[in-house]
């Protein structure tokens, strides 16, 4: 794995890893799957920009098809978010790096400075 950043998951290791209190990127990929290749610069670059607010995390579903049956992945790459262990957002294929970004950014808490400036209705 190029990233250090990236966590490597695996059927030991999935449970503790997704219920970290900061939103989980899991990406279900295979190395025979070109979209998951096109995806991984991506998932790195997110990792990078988000260190500490956000793990991003990978599961290869060769060596680990249980848990991919577990989830019900059907296609690759799929990719989940995982807050508190829980699953609140999930998306199959690669469309472009920005959509991967968004994708996972909308889970990130927002900075203090960004709520300090919020209007007060939108504080909460």
């Amino acid at each position: 794995m190029a990233s250090d950043k990236i966590v490597e998951l695996n059927k030991e290791n999935f449970s503790e890893v997704v219920a970290d209190t900061r939103p989980v990127l899991v990406d279900f990929w295979a190395s025979w799957c070109g979209p998951c290749l096109r995806a991984a610069p991506a998932l790195e670059e997110l990792a990078e920009e988000h260190d500490g607010k956000l793990v991003v995390a990978k599961l290869n579903t060769e060596q680990h098809p249980e848990v991919s049956a577990d989830y019900q992945v059907m296609g690759l790459p799929t990719f989940f978010v995982f807050k508190d262990g829980e699953i609140v957002d999930r998306m199959t294929g690669f469309p472009h790096k920005a959509a991967l970004k968004r994708f996972a950014e909308q889970y990130l808490p927002a900075d203090a400075e960004e709520a300090a400036d919020a209007p007060a209705e939108a504080v909460a």
